[in-house]
């Protein structure tokens, strides 16, 4: 029981230090009114520490908060950070744009051509 409580309060720890506290509360909320109401938003908005703007994350049906959680909360992209003289990047299979995002915010500089071919995720990596 104990290290179960452990490891939730390191998981909010963490996710508090990504989002903020604010966007957190957001998130349990939602979490919340889909418990107790069988409601749930389409969309949740986050501003992620390691993104320069706010992301729009789709909820129910769509792989988005599996992305977002491996490319922010488990920087699997953080090795790249340490590149230098980056001018061009290519994200072949953009999704929702969280990886674009992630690596224009380490490499400002650079620019990006983002290629989705699901119409889908187009809409919301153009948004992102």
């Amino acid at each position: 029981m104990l290290l179960s409580f452990d490891r939730r309060y390191q998981s909010f720890t963490k996710w508090r230090k990504l989002v903020g506290l604010r966007s957190l509360l957001h998130w349990y909320g939602i979490r919340l009114c889909r418990t107790v109401l069988g409601y749930e938003p389409a969309m949740w908005r986050v501003h992620p520490r390691l993104a320069e703007h706010r992301l729009q994350l789709r909820l129910g049906g769509s792989s988005d908060f599996d992305v977002f959680n491996q490319i922010f909360m488990q920087e699997d992209y953080a090795s790249l950070r340490d590149l230098t003289g980056v001018s061009v990047i290519v994200d072949l299979g953009a999704n929702a744009g969280f990886s674009s995002a992630y690596l224009l915010t380490c490499f400002p500089g650079s620019r990006i051509l983002s290629v989705e071919p699901d119409h889908r995720n187009v809409a919301v990596c153009r948004a992102n």
